[in-house]
């Protein structure tokens, strides 16, 4: 399971809107990140491009300092989405049994389908599936290849928020991304200060 937590509002907000850029329908121009008002209920597959043209601040998201590569949260984002177009008036509750199997690298454009089923005996739960055009040599073996999938929580009512953790006692370190200690560039430092502890980390946003 993977529980999402920590994050500014802000931070969220700013999430939220990039991705809808990213992943505006370019077929008819629709963008799924529309008001429910505006959607209706789709179970059928859902396609996009992925461009660092129209999204650049995947340029600040290089993990191997070379390529830009679609960061886990946005993929997770891609999942919740594809979940919203299938119930559109409900919200996103959770996300379950989330497989990662492979990086999305962006250095060109890259085609992108979201696949989405109802789990039978299960209200409001549904598995999810990104996955990406593989262009192959032979062309009879081009195809889309999974990226990532889990299993989407849908429902009429926001989940209580988690508790606090408590306070981790540690020494204040230096700004990771001056000291090269993270990769990410300007549009995803948020991370104001840290320190470090025996029992774990704790940061400001």
């Amino acid at each position: 399971d993977v529980e999402l937590a920590g994050l500014s509002k802000r931070s969220l907000e700013r999430a939220k809107k990039d991705f809808a850029l990213q992943t505006a329908d370019t077929i008819g121009g629709q963008n799924p990140m529309s008001e429910a008002s505006d959607i209706e209920a789709s179970m059928e597959p859902h396609e996009w491009v992925l461009d660092v043209e129209t999204t650049p601040w995947l340029l600040d998201h290089c993990p191997t300092y070379t390529n830009p590569a679609l960061p886990m949260m946005s993929i997770l984002d891609a999942l919740a989405e594809a979940g919203k177009r299938a119930a559109p008036t409900k919200n996103v509750l959770g996300l379950e049994d989330i497989s990662l199997k492979r990086w999305v690298i962006a250095g060109e454009p890259r085609r992108l389908r979201t696949e989405i089923e109802a789990i039978e005996g299960r209200p409001g739960a549904s598995h999810a599936k990104l996955s990406m055009w593989w262009e192959a040599p032979n062309p009879k073996m081009s195809r889309f290849d999974e990226v990532a999938s889990g299993t989407i929580i849908m429902g009429t009512d926001h989940l209580a928020a988690p508790e606090m953790l408590d306070p981790v006692h540690g020494t204040p370190e230096m700004n990771p991304y001056a000291s090269g200690r993270l990769f990410h560039g300007p549009a995803f430092q948020e991370l104001e200060e840290y320190l470090l502890g025996a029992q774990g980390a704790q940061g400001k946003l």
